[in-house]
Order: C-alpha cells, then sequence, then structure tokens
C-alpha cells in the first residue's frame, strides 16, 4: 500500500514538473525550442525527479533500519540476543499483518514477552514509520522544488534537449546491460571461488576422472568419493534420449507446419505446441513419477518381457524430451519459414515432387539452423532440475543402459544443498564444482551451437 501511495506521489510530482516546464518554455519560447519543447519538458523532470528519487530510495532504507536497531532494540535491551532478534522478527511481522489486513496476529509467542506487549511495539513501530514516511514526503517536495527552480535558473534554453534525452537513455540502456553482464560475471565468480575451495580438499583429477561418486563417505576418503563421472554419463543419457524424442516430433511438426498447414490453422496449432513450454517443469517431474513411470513398467514388461526400473534413464528422459519439443520445433519451424519461396517454385518447377523438394532442398538449406535448435535442445535437457529430481534415481551409477536407474548432475546438487551440514565441508563444496562443472558444459553447447548456425549460415537471394 505504501509502495501504491509513494508511487502516485512521484507520478504526480513529475506531472506537475513537465507542466510548470513546458509553461517556462512558452514563456522563453525561440525558434529553436519550438522544435522540442516536450523533449525540454521531459530533461527537465528526469533531472528534477531523478536526485530526489535516489534520496527518497536510500534515506527510507535507513530510517527503516535506524527505527528498528533504535526502538526495538532498546525494547529488548534485557533480553539475550537471541531472543531480541526473535522478538524484532516477530513485532514486524505483526506490524506487516496490521498493514494488510488492519487486524494484529501474534505468530510467534515468546517466553517472557506478551503478546499484547509485542502488538504494542508493533504499533509503536508504525506510528514511527509513518512518520518518518510523511517527513520523507515533505522533506522530497521541497528539495524537488528547489531543484526544479535551480535547473530553470541554470539551463540553457537553446541546447538540442532531443539530442540530450537520448544520450540519457542510452546512458540507461547501458547500465542495465552492464547490470546483466555484472551478474553474470558474479554468478560465475561466486562458483569459481567455491569450487576452488573444494578442490584444495579433492583432488581435481579425481574429480574429473573418477568413476565413484559417494559423498556419504566424504569423511573417511575424500578424495575417491568424488567422481563426476557417473553423473556425466546419467546426465548425458537422460539428455540424449529427451533430444532424440523432441529432435522427431519436433522437426516433423515444424516441417509439417511450415509446408502442409494452412496459415489459419498453423495460427492455431503452434501456439498450442508451445503450450508445452510454458508447463512448469515440476508438473513434468510429477507427470513422469506417478502417471508415465508405472505406465512404462508395465508396458516394457508384458509387451517385450523386459525389467526397467521406475527411476530409468528412458522414463526421465522420454518426460524431458516432450517438454523440449516446443523449443526444437518453434526454431525449426522459423528456419523453414524464413527459406525464400523461390526456392520451393524452383524445386516444384524442375518437376520434383514436395516431399522431394522437402528432402533434397529446404531440410539441407536449414540444417545449421535445425543443428543449433537440437545443441540448444541439449543445452536445455542438461540443465533441468526438477524432472531429474522427482523422476531419476539418487544412485550413481555408470551405465549406458536407459532401462536402469541413473542419477544427474543437477539431480546430486539438490540432494548435495539439503541437510544440516557444514557449509565448508567437501560434501557441500563439492555442489559449487558441479555447478560449475555445469555452466562450462551448458556454454559449451551454446557456444558449439552458435558457431555451427554462424558458420553454416546461408543466404538466399
Amino acid at each position: 500500500m505504501y509502495l501504491l501511495i509513494i508511487a502516485v506521489i512521484f507520478v504526480v510530482l513529475a506531472g506537475l514538473v513537465y507542466y510548470f516546464a513546458t509553461k517556462v518554455m512558452r514563456s522563453r519560447q525561440t525558434d529553436k525550442m519550438s522544435k522540442n519543447y516536450s523533449y525540454f519538458a521531459v530533461y527537465v523532470a528526469t533531472w528534477t525527479l531523478l536526485p530526489s528519487f535516489i534520496i527518497f530510495f536510500i534515506g527510507s532504507q535507513f530510517s527503516n533500519n535506524l527505527i528498528q536497531k533504535t526502538f526495538l532494540s532498546n525494547a529488548f535491551a534485557d533480553k539475550s540476543e537471541i531472543v531480541r532478534e526473535v522478538a524484532t522478527r516477530e513485532v514486524l511481522a505483526i506490524a506487516g499483518s496490521i498493514q494488510k489486513t488492519g487486524a494484529a496476529t501474534v505468530s510467534n509467542s515468546i517466553d517472557g514477552i506478551a503478546d499484547s506487549y509485542l502488538i504494542g511495539l508493533a504499533q509503536q513501530y508504525l506510528h514511527y514509520s509513518n512518520l518518518s514516511l510523511l517527513g520523507f514526503i515533505v522533506f522530497i517536495t521541497l528539495l524537488i522544488s528547489l531543484t526544479f527552480f535551480i535547473i530553470i535558473k541554470k539551463i540553457n534554453f537553446n541546447s538540442n534537449f532531443q539530442r540530450k534525452i537520448e544520450k540519457f537513455v542510452k546512458n540507461i540502456l547501458l547500465l542495465f546491460t552492464s547490470i546483466a553482464v555484472l551478474t553474470t560475471i558474479g554468478i560465475v565468480a561466486s562458483l569459481l571461488f567455491e569450487t576452488l575451495k573444494f578442490f584444495k580438499e579433492v583432488s581435481i583429477i579425481k574429480f574429473l576422472f573418477g568413476t565413484t561418486w559417494a559423498p556419504e563417505n566424504a569423511d573417511f576418503d575424500p578424495d575417491n568419493s568424488f567422481g563426476i563421472i557417473p553423473l556425466l554419463s546419467g546426465t548425458f543419457l537422460i539428455a540424449f534420449i529427451s533430444v532424440f524424442i523432441a529432435s522427431g516430433f519436433g522437426i516433423a511438426s515444424a516441417v509439417y507446419m511450415s509446408e502442409y498447414m494452412s496459415k489459419r490453422m498453423r495460427k492455431i496449432v503452434k501456439p498450442i505446441i508451445e503450450i508445452l513450454a510454458g508447463i512448469p517443469s515440476i508438473i513434468y517431474g510429477f507427470f513422469a513419477a506417478l502417471t508415465f513411470a508405472p505406465f512404462l513398467v508395465g508396458l516394457m514388461s508384458s509387451v517385450f518381457n523386459l525389467s526397467i526400473s521406475s527411476e530409468s534413464a528412458l522414463n526421465a528422459g522420454i518426460v524431458m524430451g516432450v517438454m523440449i519439443i516446443p523449443l526444437i520445433s518453434s526454431i525449426s519451424d522459423d528456419i523453414l519459414t524464413a527459406i525464400p519461396s523461390s526456392m520451393r517454385e524452383g524445386a516444384m518447377g524442375m518437376g520434383s515432387m514436395k516431399n522431394e523438394m522437402i528432402r533434397k532442398i529446404l531440410l539441407p538449406a536449414a540444417l545449421p539452423g535445425i543443428i543449433g535448435s537440437i545443441l540448444l535442445g541439449i543445452s536445455r535437457a542438461v540443465g533441468e532440475t526438477m524432472i531429474v529430481v522427482m523422476a531419476a534415481s539418487l544412485a550413481a551409477n555408470l551405465t549406458f543402459n536407459p532401462l536402469e536407474p541413473v542419477t544427474t548432475i543437477t539431480t546430486q546438487i539438490v540432494m548435495l544443498v539439503q541437510g544440516d551440514q557444514e557449509f565448508n565441508s567437501p560434501k557441500t563444496l563439492s555442489a559449487f564444482a558441479l555447478g560449475f562443472v555445469l555452466l562450462i558444459l551448458t556454454l559449451l553447447l551454446n557456444i558449439i551451437a552458435i558457431q555451427i548456425v554462424n558458420r553454416y549460415r546461408r543466404k538466399y537471394q
């Protein structure tokens, strides 16, 4: 609610600044300004509101922290540190309940502190917070007014404000791009830092080439407990099964939609196929574990007389393949549609049947893009978590038999970070090493896909 009020206040102030800026512009209008008066008003409003917004954001956070550290800490000064922390969280939770519903809800009674006392502190905390917010709003309003008059007094009315606004927007976009890049660098750096700590405890050679994965034995023999080969074999076995399934259905559906289906029907069918991509992966996991696994076990035993585990690679791979179908289908369809119609007409004019034209002309022309989509599908399958966590096994078996249970890198990462083990133990740090390996594998697959598409891309006139 407070955020909505603050947003409305800033919008109103922005509108007022824009209005008064246009009034000032009209009173000092020149030939040059008549062409970009709206840019002048936007320029003035931006530099009037931006400093105040930054000061308000930082100041409000500082004010809330100050109230919590002084008012609430003093209220529980005679309690232990743990009790103070728990009581402070409870008071903040009660204050949030009062803000949302208007009623105080105590969720965690604390020994030695009455609930009525906590509710009273929450009401006082809200009172001080409201006073602080009101004071900030008044201060920001005055600051905006002062900033507006200073800018109007100092500004050069003959400047090219359109160019200045465009430069400002360009810098904002550059800032957002830099944040994305820096976030990526931060993720890689955090994984790398913890991975290096893990390799101080475990040999990197034993990790990359070991054939035994048994984190439960890390306290006794850490060097021989973290061999990643069984996890890599399980990960790629499931990934290749899923991509095999997805490639067949995806490319076939792409060919049918681009070459045989009417435009009206295509507008209906393609979104329906892409709905598969919008289904949360945990739903696929439930489907694989509760529905498809029993069906597959019964089918293999009754029809083919084969024994198959309910946590087999085949089970997880098929369901994951269904999830990846929209990725390969959509990319392949776009590539086939982008091929010039002159190639189709030329092949048909030479007497080719439609199926011959598709096999000998369209598919070879679209092959680089199709291969790129398949590699992107492999990247998606390698990095998938919820399906393999729910449908695959926890046993690290070094096997290439799709009927046997296998585990994957993502499954082991989830299992390793559970529980109450020490954060700096080799068992926990191995999750970061697995994450770093997974990051490198996915990055390499994406680079290979991009290189294939760029190297063999053909341009048709």
